[in-house]
């Protein structure tokens, strides 16, 4: 993460007595959660939907997702769709293809020179 507030160890996240904990080490710039400090190094458990803030721009909202749900691919909306080698293949055939009944004319029949 570029972010100047962020140290290399600033926190760790683990899953522990089956709930997910998040822990704290840098005493500097801190751990938020929901907008309030967590003390350093103190395990603190995460809920779905808190919101972790770190450094000073930096902050993500926690999905907590079943092992099935994990376990399934899942897309990016930001990103386009990924296409399949065949599409690519058929794609570069279909632009490989010479073009037909198409009247070219030069640059000069269309714009003579004054």
């Amino acid at each position: 993460m570029k972010d100047a507030g962020i140290s290399p160890k600033h926190l760790s996240i683990n899953f522990v007595s089956n709930k997910w904990k998040i822990s704290d080490f840098d005493k500097y710039n801190g751990t938020f959660i929901n907008g309030v400090s967590i003390p350093t190094s103190k395990p603190w458990d995460l809920e779905e939907g808190d919101v972790v803030k770190i450094g000073g721009y930096t902050s993500f909202k926690v999905s907590i997702q079943d092992e099935e749900s994990m376990n399934q691919v899942q897309r990016n909306p930001w990103r386009r769709g990924a296409v399949s080698m065949e599409e690519k293949i058929e794609e570069a055939i279909e632009r490989s293809k010479p073009i037909k009944n198409t009247n070219f004319c030069n640059f000069t029949q269309q714009f003579p020179k004054i």
